[in-house]
């Protein structure tokens, strides 16, 4: 009988040992603060410019180089960045491709690009991948431009031997106010099973307001916009979409959901489909011209030899 209570004691006393030691280690764990709203932060973010990287302390781009301060008068600073709020404004940038990604990993962080001058201009060729703008932290892509005859871009993009995207995003991409934007992708015609992109995201590709879009590809296999849901509702005039891969699968836009053409002078030609089979598309007759008809979707058109060797055409 006494040795039952000894040993009953003994595992009462070793339980209190165990959860006191429990709480000893979580007592030891980093503890993280509370709020109430937690605050809406783009955290700490860098853009690279070319071979240039901004950021918090290197703010600008001066004769081609980062630099901490600036004047934003000259015509030597073509860039300035802010990143509390994600803002890249560019004027008459001439220069490499736009990378942006978050120093703390997986925070999504939307880039806005503001657009003030009817010179911007960003190239990226070579071998390789290549592409114009890519915002690798998940977040959104914002083009934009406040004034009317003033802000206009031209990404120009050139593989040597692998895909080429225009604008590459894991969120959304949105070309809003005044911005014009003027794509023009191109790739070796001997790569198989690489596609070429001029406009790619995750989520979305919305175009608005006033914004006018131009995409021209040329390669093995390309599309115009590829994405989940198009969304187009612009009053600008001479929109166009030109997709002339080799392949038959060469489309001007490809979406997983549906494609939205409201109000937009558009122009759409492609060597296959202008869509993929399973997208729902809704356009205006009037405003939307095809090089067959927007409604054969699902039927693959007879593949066209590129009459026109030009491809880059200017801003107008």
């Amino acid at each position: 009988m006494e040795t039952k209570e000894r040993m009953k004691g003994f595992k009462t006393k070793r339980l209190l040992s165990i959860l006191l030691t429990l709480c000893m280690v979580i007592s030891l764990l980093p503890t993280l603060p509370v709020y109430a709203d937690a605050p809406v932060t783009h955290g700490v973010t860098w853009v690279h410019l070319g071979d240039q990287m901004l950021d918090s302390e290197y703010k600008f781009l001066v004769g081609g180089e980062a630099s901490k301060t600036g004047e934003w008068a000259s015509s030597q600073c073509t860039a300035r960045f802010d990143s509390e709020t994600g803002i890249l404004t560019l004027k008459n940038y001439d220069g490499g491709s736009i990378e942006v990604r978050s120093v703390v990993n997986y925070v999504s962080n939307d880039l806005t690009i503001n657009l003030v001058g009817d010179k911007n201009k960003i190239k990226a060729s070579g071998a390789g991948p290549q592409m114009g703008i890519w915002n690798a932290s998940g977040g959104d892509i914002n083009i934009t431009a406040t004034n009317a005859s003033l802000g206009k871009l031209a990404i120009e993009v050139v593989s040597e031997d692998s895909y080429a995207t225009a604008i590459l995003g894991y969120g959304s991409i949105n070309i809003d106010d005044y911005a014009e934007v003027l794509v023009d992708v191109s790739t070796s015609h001997s790569v198989v099973n690489r596609i070429s992109y001029g406009l790619s995201a995750s989520n979305g590709v919305n175009i608005s307001n006033a914004a006018w879009l131009m995409v021209n590809m040329d390669g093995a296999e390309t599309i115009g916009i590829a994405t989940k849901k198009i969304n187009i509702d612009t009053n600008s005039m001479n929109n166009k979409i030109n997709s002339w891969g080799d392949s038959s699968d060469s489309l001007a836009l490809k979406a997983e959901t549906s494609v939205t053409i409201e109000n937009a002078d558009f122009h759409l030609v492609s060597t296959g489909s202008i869509t993929n089979d399973d997208t729902k598309v809704t356009y205006d007759a009037s405003k939307v011209v095809a090089d067959d008809s927007i409604t054969a979707v699902g039927e693959k058109k007879r593949r066209r030899e590129l009459t026109d060797p030009a491809r880059y055409i200017p801003l107008r």
